[in-house]
């Protein structure tokens, strides 16, 4: 259960940029509860896409200072909160990166009870390039085995939700995928209540809270001005419009064209 940012901009800028100053602190800071990992993918080429993934809390790693201030056109940054009793090590921190016909980046929030039965499902080829043991890379393995049989990240995405929810009819699948082409940000999660008894563990009381987590936890929202289109998660100021139910809204880097299609 994470956070997930996401932008694209016109002309290259840092994350602070994208978004604001106060909002990039405040993302930060989310890193007090969602302190188990973070990792950010950076591009401002079709053929190149930048990464780096710790085990360590945003607040507590000084290579975060470099993404408010290193331009790039177009990002995505991830703050792991563990869930499942996963364990914390670099390997299990987001965003996943793989080269399916161009680079690809792939960072998800929540969690799917029923992971296991992901594994069976995937071809040697993509249980080879396992590295970690969380629900989030078997959907993302799952989701590139889906790539070899569709002819866009989009349909392949549907795809790999329509799979899962066979047989993960409640899960939180929201993701973002960074591709060479487009930034895509699923907003699907189903039954999910508000992990209340983890806020409340972590946090003290409901109260103490990030913002907006102890009610709209799992809502992803995007905005759309100055040349810049980003997306993210609840815990942020600013106008920001919730993305419908089980909806995908993907942005294209070359001109900032915007869809947001029903999943």
């Amino acid at each position: 259960m994470c956070r997930l940012l996401g932008f694209v901009a016109r002309d290259p800028l840092g994350v602070s940029g994208a978004i604001g100053e106060q909002q990039f602190d405040e993302y930060v800071s989310l890193s007090r509860l969602h302190r188990d990992g973070w990792g950010f993918a950076a591009s401002s080429s079709e053929d190149v896409i930048g990464v780096y993934r710790s085990p360590v809390r945003a607040l507590d790693d000084p290579r975060v200072e470099n993404i408010r201030r290193d331009r790039s056109t177009s990002g995505l940054v991830h703050l792991r909160w563990a869930s499942l009793g996963l364990p914390v090590r670099e390997e299990n921190s987001h965003p996943f990166v793989a080269d399916y016909h161009g680079p690809l980046a792939f960072a998800h929030n929540g969690s799917v009870a029923q992971h296991a039965a992901i594994e069976p499902l995937l071809d040697e080829e993509q249980r080879a390039i396992r590295r970690g043991d969380t629900d989030s890379e078997l959907y993302f393995l799952l989701f590139l085995q889906s790539l070899n049989r569709r002819e866009n990240v989009a349909d392949a995405l549907r795809e790999t939700i329509e799979t899962i929810r066979v047989f993960a009819p409640v899960a939180s699948l929201n993701a973002m995928v960074l591709s060479g082409e487009e930034l895509h940000v699923v907003h699907s999660h189903s039954g999910m209540n508000v992990p209340t008894a983890d806020l409340i563990e972590s946090c003290g009381s409901l109260a103490e809270a990030p913002p907006a987590h102890a009610d709209h936890y799992f809502d992803l929202s995007w905005s759309e001005s100055d040349g810049v289109v980003s997306a993210a998660h609840t815990g942020l100021s600013g106008d920001w419009e919730t993305l419908p139910p089980d909806s995908l809204l993907s942005v294209r880097r070359s001109d900032l064209t915007t869809s947001v299609t029903a999943l």
